[in-house]
C-alpha cells in the first residue's frame, strides 16, 4: 500500500513538459537519450550492460577491471574502471553494436564521473590521487586538474555546467568547484557547516539551486552503538541522512532539510517536478523517498545491494540498480526486474558480502548497523571512536586481513571470523552468527583488495632513498614492519597503552588518520610522534630523508 500511494504522487508531469533527465548524472546506472535504454556497471563482474527495458534485452560487455561509475550524454557513454585507472568511452552504434570507442589512463582509482549536457567534457574523480580531472571527450586528454583532498569519489554537475560538487570518502569534506570559469586551475571551496562525511552519489535539482547529499553526521546516535561509541572525534556518533542544501547568492550553501535514513544512502535522485527525493541503501532492503513539502517519508521494498537510481521516463517510477542481484528493477513493480550480468562470485563470497553490508539483520547488529557502517568498501571511515576501552581508530579491512593476525588493535584474536563474532555481539549489538556464516563473512573480508597506491610523482632516486631509510637498522622501521605484509604480527606497549598490535603498512595512503588512536593526521605527524623512541628512531633524519621515506611509504 505504501508503494501504491507513493507512485500516485509521481504521476504528474512538469508543467513545462521537460524530459525526466535534464542533465547527466554519475552513478552505477545511466539513461541513454533513446527512450527505454539504460547502462549499468557491474563492478564485481568487470562488465558494463546495455539494457533495453521494453524488451528486457541485455548486452553485457567486458570493459576492464572494476567498472565503478557511468555517465551518458548526447548518445555517448563513459565509464571509470577503478582498478585499471582508466576512463573508457562506449557507444551503441546504428546497428545496435555495443562496443568500446576509446580508453585513457587517468590515475589511481578513478571513481565518480559526470558529463556535461552536450557531451563535450567529462569530469572524473581520481580518488587516490586527490584530484578531479576535466577531460576533452574527443580525445580523453586532460584539460584541467583540480586538487581535492581526502579521496574525492562522488560528483554532481550543476545543470548549467558551471559548478561541480565533490564528495570525499574521508573526513568532513565536501567541495564545490567553479568549473564554469575559464581558469587553468580552480581552488575548491568547502561547503560550510557540514560535520560528517559523504556516503554516496549526489544530485542537483533541475534548477540548480538545491544540492542533495547522502551523508552521515557526527552528532546523531545510532541504536546500540551509543553505549559503546560514546564519542566521534568528541562530537557524538554517526547518523545517516540526506542533506538538502540550497545555494545562496554569494555562492555558499545553507542546509534547509535533513532527511533521516535508516542506513547509509548510496545515491539520491530528484523526481521530475522536484517535490520528491529518493535514495538507495546498499545495506537495507528498501528504497527511501522524502517529500519536500513536509509530507514525510516512505519506503518501498527492494533487495539488498541497491546502488544506482535514476528517473528515466516522465511520470514513471525510477529504475533501481541492485548490484548484489545484478538486476535493474522498476521501483514498486517487481515484475519489471531484468537480470543484467552473469555472476562472478561464488556462493560463499556472495553470502559474505550480503552479511557484511546487511544493516537490517538482527544477527549482525541493531539500529541500522553493519560492518559497512565503519568499513566502507572494506576499508576505513577515517574516524576515531571512543569505546569503553579507549579511543581507537577504525582499521582498514582491505587485503588479506587473515595474514596479519592477531587482527585487532589490542586483543589476541586469532582470526577474522573470531574478530567478527566479538564485534557483532559487542559494539554492533547483534545476536551473533552461525559458524558457517562467520566463515563466509571472513572470506568476504579477505577477498577485498588493497587500495591502489597514489600515482607516483617522485623521482626513482627519491623512492630508493626512502626505501633505504626504512630498512636502516638505526631507524628501526623494518624491525616491526616486516616484508611482505609489513607487520611482525606482534604486540607492544606504547603511548601509554599496554598492548597495541603492529599494523600492516600495505595500503597506508588510504588509512589516515594514523596510529591506534588516530592521533596522527599525516605521515609527517607519525614521524614526529615516533621521535620519543616508542616506534623506531626517526629523530635524526634530515628533511630530505623524511620526505623520501614518506613518499616511499605511500607506494606500499
Amino acid at each position: 500500500m505504501v508503494a501504491t500511494m507513493f507512485w500516485i504522487a509521481l504521476a504528474g508531469c512538469r508543467p513545462d513538459g521537460a524530459p525526466a533527465i535534464e542533465s547527466p548524472t554519475s552513478g552505477t546506472l545511466a539513461a541513454l537519450d533513446a527512450a527505454g535504454q539504460l547502462v549499468a556497471v557491474n563492478t564485481d563482474e568487470d562488465t558494463v550492460s546495455w539494457i533495453q527495458t521494453a524488451t528486457g534485452e541485455v548486452d553485457e560487455l567486458e570493459v576492464g577491471r572494476e567498472p565503478t561509475r557511468v555517465t551518458a550524454a548526447a548518445g555517448r557513454i563513459w565509464v571509470t574502471t577503478r582498478l585499471d585507472g582508466e576512463v573508457v568511452e562506449l557507444t551503441v552504434d546504428d546497428t545496435g553494436f555495443f562496443h568500446v570507442v576509446q580508453r585513457r589512463w587517468v590515475g589511481s582509482e578513478p571513481y565518480g564521473i559526470v558529463a556535461t549536457a552536450d557531451g563535450s567534457r567529462v569530469f572524473v574523480a581520481v580518488s587516490m590521487d586527490d584530484r578531479v580531472l576535466e577531460l576533452d571527450t574527443e580525445t580523453l586528454d586532460p584539460v584541467r586538474s583540480f586538487d581535492v583532498p581526502s579521496e574525492p569519489r562522488w560528483l554532481a554537475l550543476r545543470p548549467d555546467g558551471r559548478e561541480l560538487a565533490v564528495g570525499s570518502a574521508r573526513g568532513s569534506t565536501f567541495h564545490t568547484l567553479a568549473v564554469g570559469l575559464d581558469l587553468a586551475v580552480a581552488r575548491p571551496h568547502p561547503l560550510a557547516s557540514f560535520q560528517g562525511r559523504a556516503t554516496g552519489d549526489m544530485a542537483y535539482s533541475a534548477d540548480g539551486w538545491s544540492l542533495a547529499i547522502p551523508f552521515t553526521s557526527s552528532s546523531d546516535p545510532v541504536g546500540p552503538l551509543l553505549a559503546y561509541y560514546s564519542t566521534l572525534n568528541g562530537a557524538g556518533v554517526t547518523g545517516p541522512q540526506v542533506l538538502r542544501a540550497t545555494r545562496q547568492r554569494d555562492g555558499g550553501y545553507t542546509t534547509v532539510d535533513r532527511f533521516r535514513a535508516g542506513h547509509h544512502v548510496a545515491q539520491v535522485a530528484w523526481q521530475p517536478g522536484e517535490q520528491l527525493l529518493c535514495g538507495t541503501h546498499v545495506g537495507l532492503p528498501q528504497v527511501s523517498c522524502w517529500t519536500l513539502s513536509g509530507g514525510g517519508s516512505s519506503q518501498s521494498p527492494m533487495a539488498l545491494g541497491a546502488r544506482g537510481l535514476i528517473f528515466a521516463e516522465m511520470g514513471e517510477p525510477p529504475w533501481v540498480h541492485v548490484t548484489f542481484d545484478r538486476t535493474v528493477e522498476r521501483l514498486g513493480q517487481s515484475h519489471r526486474r531484468i537480470v543484467v550480468a552473469k555472476p562472478a562470485l561464488d556462493d560463499t563470497l556472495q553470502r559474505g558480502r550480503e552479511l557484511f553490508h546487511n544493516a537490517a539483520d538482527p544477527q549482525m547488529g541493531a539500529g541500522g548497523v553493519s560492518c559497512d557502517t565503519c568499513h566502507d568498501e572494506g576499508r576505513s571511515d577515517g574516524r576515531t571512536w571512543g569505546l569503553n576501552t579507549g579511543r581507537w581508530q577504525t582499521p582498514s579491512l582491505a587485503g588479506a586481513v587473515a595474514s596479519t593476525s592477531p587482527v585487532t588493535w589490542s586483543q589476541d584474536v586469532p582470526s577474522v571470523a573470531a574478530e567478527a563474532e566479538l564485534t557483532i555481539t559487542g559494539p554492533m549489538g547483534g545476536t551473533g552468527l552461525e559458524q558457517a556464516d562467520l566463515e563466509a563473512l571472513a572470506a568476504w573480508v579477505n577477498h577485498t583488495r588493497l587500495p591502489t597506491p597514489p600515482t607516483v610523482e617522485e623521482a626513482d632516486e627519491v623512492l630508493a632513498l626512502g626505501e633505504r631509510v626504512f630498512h636502516r637498522a638505526e631507524v628501526g622501521c623494518a624491525d616491526c614492519h616486516v616484508w611482505p605484509t609489513y607487520t611482525d604480527n606482534r604486540s607492544y606497549g606504547m603511548f601509554g597503552r599496554a598492548v597495541v598490535q603492529t599494523p600492516s603498512l600495505l595500503g597506508l595512503a588510504a588509512t589516515a588518520p594514523y596510529l591506534h588512536d588516530g592521533s596522527a593526521e599525516t605521515l609527517e605527524d607519525v614521524l614526529r610522534l615516533a621521535e620519543g623512541g616508542e616506534m623506531g628512531h626517526p629523530e635524526h633524519l634530515s628533511d630530505e630523508e623524511r620526505r623520501a621515506l614518506i613518499a616511499w611509504l605511500r607506494t606500499l
